[in-house]
């Protein structure tokens, strides 16, 4: 189940990358980033566990800011 999500799009430059946050099968909560081409279907991902009580809004923050150059 996702519970937030973000999509950034970058046209010019022929990419994408995605947050997801939301749980895994054991009901962790986890970070999820998948990135690509979008001229291709090709593209990869990885998953973080999101450590109990942390701010998963600070934590979407703090990814953006890393993530944002080039997409907007």
């Amino acid at each position: 189940m996702i519970e937030s999500l973000i999509d950034l799009r970058n046209h010019e430059k022929g990419r994408w990358y995605r947050l997801e946050v939301g749980s895994d099968l054991f009901g962790q909560k986890v970070l999820i980033k998948r990135w690509g081409s979008l001229h291709s279907r090709h593209g990869s991902h990885s998953t973080v566990q999101i450590v109990p009580g942390l701010d998963t809004i600070k934590l979407l923050k703090a990814e953006l800011r890393r993530r944002t150059r080039g997409y907007c």
